[in-house]
């Protein structure tokens, strides 16, 4: 499928953008900072992209009637994209004329800078580069995670339940959502023993779900139930180690996330 519709559908459709917009003109007046999302394996920055595009054009009412910003404004919106191999990025950014989704000043910026700042000051985007479980440690907590590294083969440590672990240890106090494009029943089951809620998510290219995580069960989700156990429990990637966790995560308690 087409990457950029496809980040649109995982992406940006599971997301309220709109609601989302209206929750960081809250946050401003009340002083604190903006929403924070990271995209983990920026790759070709096509889901940097697609949230970005979809970001303006909620914010482009509200941007038209406020003073072009500088550095004093505050942004709303900040997006953090980590990457440690940035080949393709690059690549991608001397051909925008095949990629059409790099066709805005964002890219290049981050390109030249590791940073851009939208012209009114509401967005700002910027590029950490490396290994993630160590650039993570300096970054901001984050509202929603885009987490998209290369394949469970590929980048297999970040796939760990450590690392799940960890990263919803950074979302508190907040309320985070995570959504990726593995339904696997292995990475469910490490995101469960990671303390993380989990649901399916929509449908995208040949998989007829995807997933969703929470570190609370905030909003209306597809949540697993316990008809999942039973797949967990069949699964030849079940794990023994992590089994006691899953089985006992409170999402499977009959009002954990009614």
């Amino acid at each position: 499928s087409d990457p950029i519709e496809e980040a649109r559908r995982l992406y940006v459709d599971q997301l309220d953008i709109a609601a989302m917009a209206e929750r960081a003109h809250e946050r401003r007046a009340k002083g604190e900072g903006p929403i924070v999302i990271w995209d983990v394996g920026m790759g070709a920055a096509t889901n940097a992209m697609a949230i970005l595009g979809a970001i303006e054009g909620a914010l482009a009412n509200a941007m038209r009637s406020e003073v072009p910003g500088g550095e004093g404004v505050d942004p709303l919106f900040r997006i953090e994209s980590f990457e440690c191999d940035l080949d393709s990025f690059r690549l991608a950014t001397l051909h925008p004329y095949r990629f059409r989704y790099l066709q805005h000043p964002a890219p290049f910026a981050i390109v030249r800078e590791g940073k851009w700042r939208s012209a009114c000051g509401r967005i700002e985007w910027i590029l950490l580069e490396g290994d993630f479980r160590r650039t993570a440690e300096t970054a901001r907590a984050p509202d929603v995670v885009l987490f998209d590294p290369f394949s469970f083969k590929v980048d297999s440590p970040l796939w760990e339940v450590e690392t799940f672990r960890e990263l919803r240890k950074r979302t508190e106090p907040k309320d985070c959502e995570l959504f990726t494009y593995s339904n696997s029943t292995l990475v469910r089951g490490r995101l469960l023993a990671a303390g993380w809620y989990v649901a399916a998510g929509v449908g995208t290219g040949p998989k007829s779900e995807t997933t969703i995580a929470a570190n609370r069960p905030a909003r209306p989700r597809n949540w697993l139930g316990t008809e999942w156990l039973g797949r967990w429990e069949r699964s030849g990637v079940r794990a023994a180690e992590l089994d006691a966790q899953v089985v006992s995560h409170p999402q499977f308690s009959p009002r954990s996330t009614a």
